[in-house]
C-alpha cells in the first residue's frame, strides 16, 4: 500500500475516491520525478469540452482574492479542466499590462460592456492602472482602461521588496449585483523623493462594464491612543496597502502595514497595522477604524496579498512584529504578551469592527523568552500568511515566517491541537529547543494554502485536504478530519524547493477527485522568470509545467471556465509585463 492510500484510508475516504484516480493515473499512483507526465485516462472524456453547456451552467465568477472570503483559493465549479487533459494545456496569448500585477486578476461574468456582452478579466497593475480583458480574446487590446491619464494617481518609487512603482498592490474585489469594482490606490506627489512621499490613498468604486469611476474617497481616520486618549492618526505616506480588499456586509474593507519608500525600510518609520470599513452605499460616509498598535508601532496587516477572511460574525486577520523604540537587545527584554495585536491572530466582530481579540503563541521557549518574544526579536511575523477558514467547520488554520501551522476556534482563538511543525529544518545547534529551528531562518510560509474537501459516491465527505508550499520547502498536503476537527500531515510533491515557496490555488468540479488540480507559481533560479505548476491534489504527481517569461510576487493563478490567467511581470529590465493564458487547444 502506497503512502497516499494509507493515509487517505486512515483518514476514512472511501476506496472509490481512489479508484476514480486510479482510472486516469493507474493504481498506487505516487508524485512523479521532474519533467515526467501523468498519462491521461478515463476522466478525461467524462468531464466535458469549452464549448459544452454545462460550463455555462454554473458561475465560474473570481470576484475576490482566492475566490471567497474563506480564501480557500478553490474554484469548485472547473467543468472542463482536469487531471487527465491538463497535460494538453497550451499557451493561448498573452495581454499586455503597462507594469507589474501582484494582485490577482478577476474573472466577471456576462457583463453588458457597449461592445456587447462579454466575461471580463480584471487586472490591476502597481503603475496605478486598471484593465479589463475579454477573458475569451487572448492577446485583445483592453475592453476599458484606466490609468492612461493618471485618473487613478501616481505611484511612488521603490528599490525595497517592490523594485519599481507601487500603485495599487491589494487585489481588488468586485460586487456582482451592483456591478462595482473597489480598489485602493496609492497617489504619490513627484515633486517629493521617494524616501519622504507625501501620498494620498483613495478607495474607488468603478463601473464593471464601462470603466466610469462612480465614486472616490481619501482613506482617513484616527483611534485613541488608550495610554493617552490622544488620537493616532493614520499617515497615508507611510502605508501600504497589500491585503487584498474584503466585501462583508454591505460594507467594503481595505487593510493597510508597512511599506518601503525608496531605499527606507520598513522599519525606518512608525506604522501600525489598519483596517478601514466603508459603506458600499455610501463611500463618503465616516468608516469604522480598526489600528492594530495605537500605542506604538507595527502590527502591519500585509500577508503576502492575502486578503483578511470573514464569517458571518466576525474578519479574521494575521499582523505582524511591534515596533518598538529603542530596539530591545534581547528576547527578555521585549514584553512577554502583545502590547496592542502584534504578531497575533485577530478577530474583529463584523458587529463593531473598532475592537479585538487575538491569539498569539506563549510556549515556552528558552530561559530568556517565550516564543512570542523570540518572534518579536528576529522579526518572525505571523503575518506573512493569512488565515483560511475550514469549510463547513468552526475552525481556521494560518501560519507565518516561522513554519508552524496553527488551528484555531473561531469564536474563541484558543487551539485546538497543538502547533504543527511538518516542514524540514536545520539541525538543532546545542541548547535548542523543538521550536527553535523555525524561528531562525525556518521555512517561511508566505500567503495562503488552499482548500479541498473530496467526495466519492457513497462516502460520508467527512475529511478534507490543505495545501501548503513554504519558502525553500516542496509543496505539502495536510488531511482535515471533519469528526474530530484535527489536522495531519499527508505527504510532499516532489517539485523544487524555492525562494519564495509557492503561491497556490485550486481547480475542481465540486468534489470529483479526478478533476482536483493544486496550481501554483514559483519563481526561478535566475530571479526573474518563474513557473506555473499544476499537480493532482490527491496523489501530488506532477501533471504539467510552464515556464513564465517573468514571476509576478506573491501573484496567484487565476481559474475559471477551462483556462488559467497568470500574471507574468517583473520590474527587471527587458521583461515584458502581460497576463499570461493557458487552456486546451480548441
Amino acid at each position: 500500500m502506497t503512502r497516499l492510500a494509507f493515509a487517505l484510508r486512515e483518514f476514512g475516504v472511501l476506496a472509490s475516491l481512489l479508484a476514480s484516480m486510479a482510472a486516469c493515473q493507474g493504481e498506487g499512483s505516487s508524485p512523479t520525478p521532474p519533467n515526467q507526465i501523468i498519462e491521461a485516462g478515463a476522466c478525461a472524456a467524462s468531464m466535458g469540452s469549452d464549448s459544452d453547456s454545462d460550463a455555462g451552467a454554473s458561475s465560474h465568477a473570481v470576484l475576490t482574492q482566492h475566490n471567497d472570503n474563506a480564501r480557500t483559493g478553490a474554484m469548485l465549479t472547473e467543468s472542463v479542466l482536469n487531471t487527465c487533459n491538463v497535460p494538453a494545456l497550451t499557451n493561448l496569448g498573452s495581454y499586455a499590462l503597462d507594469g507589474e500585477a501582484y494582485a490577482e486578476p478577476l474573472y466577471a461574468e456576462h457583463v453588458a460592456t457597449s461592445g456587447g456582452t462579454k466575461n471580463l478579466l480584471v487586472v490591476a497593475t502597481l503603475a496605478d492602472s486598471l484593465f479589463a480583458f475579454d477573458a475569451d480574446a487572448p492577446g485583445s487590446q483592453p475592453v476599458w482602461q484606466l490609468g492612461r491619464e493618471s485618473e487613478l494617481g501616481m505611484a511612488a518609487l521603490s528599490s525595497r521588496n517592490i523594485g519599481d512603482k507601487n500603485g495599487i498592490l491589494a487585489t481588488p474585489v468586485i460586487d456582482p449585483d451592483a456591478g462595482v469594482i473597489y480598489l485602493v490606490s496609492r497617489d504619490c506627489d513627484p515633486n517629493y523623493p521617494p524616501e519622504m512621499p507625501h501620498c494620498t490613498q483613495r478607495l474607488f468604486a468603478i463601473e464593471l462594464a464601462s470603466g466610469k469611476i462612480l465614486q472616490n474617497v481619501t482613506i482617513a481616520g484616527s483611534v485613541p491612543s488608550p495610554s493617552t486618549s490622544l488620537p493616532v492618526f493614520f499617515d497615508p505616506s507611510l502605508h501600504w496597502s497589500r491585503a487584498a480588499l474584503l466585501l462583508a456586509q454591505g460594507k467594503v474593507f481595505a487593510s493597510f502595514g508597512s511599506g518601503p519608500n525608496g531605499t527606507a525600510h520598513e522599519e525606518d518609520f512608525t506604522y501600525h497595522g489598519w483596517l478601514f470599513g466603508y459603506s458600499t452605499s455610501d463611500l463618503s460616509a465616516a468608516p469604522s477604524v480598526y489600528c492594530s498598535t495605537p500605542d506604538f508601532g507595527g502590527g502591519a496587516i500585509w500577508q503576502s496579498g492575502n486578503g483578511p477572511t470573514a464569517d458571518d460574525s466576525a474578519i479574521y486577520f494575521a499582523t505582524g512584529n511591534g515596533i518598538h523604540q529603542p530596539t530591545p537587545a534581547t528576547p527578555a527584554d521585549f514584553p512577554a504578551m502583545p502590547q496592542g495585536d502584534e504578531d497575533s491572530l485577530v478577530r474583529v466582530p463584523l458587529g463593531n469592527t473598532t475592537t479585538s481579540a487575538h491569539f498569539w503563541d506563549d510556549r515556552p521557549y528558552h530561559a530568556d523568552g517565550n516564543v512570542f518574544q523570540y518572534m518579536e526579536k528576529n522579526d518572525i511575523d505571523l503575518s506573512s500568511a493569512g488565515p483560511l477558514l475550514i469549510p463547513g467547520s468552526t475552525q481556521l488554520i494560518t501560519a507565518g515566517k516561522s513554519g508552524i501551522l496553527y488551528v484555531l476556534d473561531r469564536a474563541t482563538l484558543k487551539l485546538t491541537q497543538d502547533p504543527i511543525e511538518a516542514f524540514s529544518a536545520p539541525p538543532l545547534a546545542a541548547g535548542q529547543t523543538k521550536y527553535i529551528y523555525s524561528y531562525d531562518g525556518g521555512p517561511h510560509v508566505q500567503g495562503s494554502p488552499v482548500f479541498f474537501r473530496p467526495s466519492a459516491e457513497g462516502s460520508d465527505n467527512t475529511q478534507g485536504l490543505l495545501f501548503y508550499w513554504p519558502e525553500l520547502e516542496r509543496l505539502e498536503s495536510f488531511g482535515y478530519d471533519y469528526g474530530s476537527g484535527v489536522v495531519s500531515v499527508l505527504q510532499s510533491a516532489d517539485v523544487p524547493q524555492v525562494t519564495s515557496g509557492g503561491a497556490l490555488s485550486l481547480s475542481a468540479f465540486g468534489g470529483d477527485a479526478s478533476s482536483a488540480i493544486v496550481w501554483a507559481s514559483t519563481i526561478d533560479s535566475d530571479g526573474v522568470s518563474g513557473h506555473l505548476w499544476a499537480l493532482s491534489a490527491v496523489t501530488l504527481g506532477r501533471l504539467w509545467d510552464a515556464r513564465l517569461p517573468a514571476w509576478s510576487k506573491f501573484a496567484l493563478p487565476t481559474i475559471a471556465a477551462g483556462r488559467v490567467y497568470m500574471a507574468s511581470t517583473s520590474s527587471k529590465a527587458g521583461t515584458a509585463q502581460n497576463v499570461q493564458v493557458f487552456g486546451l487547444s480548441q
